[in-house]
């Protein structure tokens, strides 16, 4: 585990008024795959009762994911992503619902959520990701999903720390010998190794599915590599993602559930799986588990993407036709592709069984930066 301090600004609501001030909010909904993280969110996100994005920014993943036909809301402590985000919806005339609040103080009831999502929040708080986790379990159901990342103290960030160390060193030497005012840094944020993900989530009652590293190529971003179409270490960084590899890369992925004597089931939704006739590594029901996408869960293997990456994608307003029903469909004006393989109308894709199916066999991984 990595501590890293902010030189400058003092708060975190600080920090993120002014990380969020200067984004554009058309921009980030379109980076949903920006950290290579949709893989397993899309196939472990249930797809029955209400979905928690803790931590949301400008609603990135809120709006893809609603797209899916997710009933998904977003929480954010910062009113200047909310008042952006809400600014957006009034323009574009889309509409998912969002709330202010704290991730470690939810205002949902007990047992209320069959999801819980957090992408790169609780390494946030200085005091650790305790409080965070407690609160995820508490709203999550029975069997609820919890798909929770964190940087991970990849080979890149040990080699940027070690560089930023020496610097920092360097300069507190000159400002002491000038008398420069030397202020305290503030705390920004930790990196965690998968393992150590796991045992927070184990210790606030989760019971783990995996918890693994994963994406190389941002790993090699950080270092100021720029992935590019037709690049020999582009295809080799996206093909070292398929292996055991990618366990260094720069992010920390664990998914969980929360753990009881009967719960809901993640295919079907039905509060009828008993833990004892338990033979998946999420919760399924007798039933569910002799459906064909039963065997996509069997086993937490670690995910293969099937189609090679997009870098720097333009896209147009075409017309596509869906390879589901046949008929041809506009592709969103928000998200301007939903990332698969397989063309799809936005009507097919709110159904379960298609997006499950989609999520498990066609994903068509992107690269594209914020604009």
């Amino acid at each position: 585990m990595i501590k890293i301090k902010s030189p400058v600004i003092k708060s975190q609501e600080q920090i993120w008024t002014s990380e969020w001030s200067q984004r554009s909010t058309a921009s980030e909904i379109k980076m949903w795959d920006f950290y290579l993280e949709r893989p397993w969110i899309l196939k472990y996100v249930p797809r029955y009762g209400i979905v928690l994005e803790a931590g949301c920014g400008l609603g990135r993943y809120v709006f893809y994911l609603a797209a899916l036909g997710i009933d998904i809301i977003g929480i954010d402590f910062v009113s200047e992503a909310l008042h952006k985000i809400q600014e957006y919806m009034k323009k574009n005339k889309v509409y998912s619902p969002f709330c202010q609040g704290d991730v470690r103080k939810l205002c949902f009831k007990d047992n209320s959520l069959s999801g819980y999502i957090s992408l790169g929040v609780i390494e946030h708080f200085e005091e650790g990701p305790d409080l965070a986790m407690q609160e995820a379990y508490r709203v999550l159901r029975p069997g609820g999903i919890a798909i929770i990342t964190t940087p991970s103290v990849s080979f890149s960030q040990i080699y940027l720390q070690s560089k930023l160390k020496v610097k920092k060193s360097i300069k507190y030497l000159i400002k002491k010998i000038i008398r420069y005012p030397i202020y305290k840094p503030y705390f920004f944020q930790y990196w965690y190794l998968p393992k150590t993900l796991k045992k927070y989530l184990e210790k606030s009652g989760f019971k783990i599915v995996l918890s693994q590293g994963a994406d190389l190529m941002y790993s090699f971003y950080e270092l100021g590599y720029q992935p590019a179409r037709k690049s020999w270490f582009t295809e080799l960084l996206f093909k070292l993602e398929n292996t055991p590899m990618a366990s260094i890369g720069a992010q920390a992925i664990s998914i969980s559930y929360k753990p009881a004597q009967q719960m809901y089931c993640f295919l079907c939704g039905h509060f009828n799986v008993h833990i004892k006739e338990l033979t998946a590594s999420i919760p399924l029901c007798q039933d569910c588990q002799k459906k064909p996408l039963a065997k996509h869960y069997i086993k937490a293997n670690r995910l293969k993407f099937q189609s090679s990456m997009l870098i720097h994608p333009e896209f147009n307003n075409d017309q596509e036709t869906c390879d589901y029903c046949g008929k041809e469909y506009a592709v969103s004006k928000i998200l301007e592709y939903y990332g698969f393989s397989k063309n799809v109308c936005s009507i097919c894709l709110k159904n379960s069984e298609i997006n499950l199916n989609l999520s498990n066999t066609y994903i068509q991984p992107v690269w594209r930066l914020r604009t």
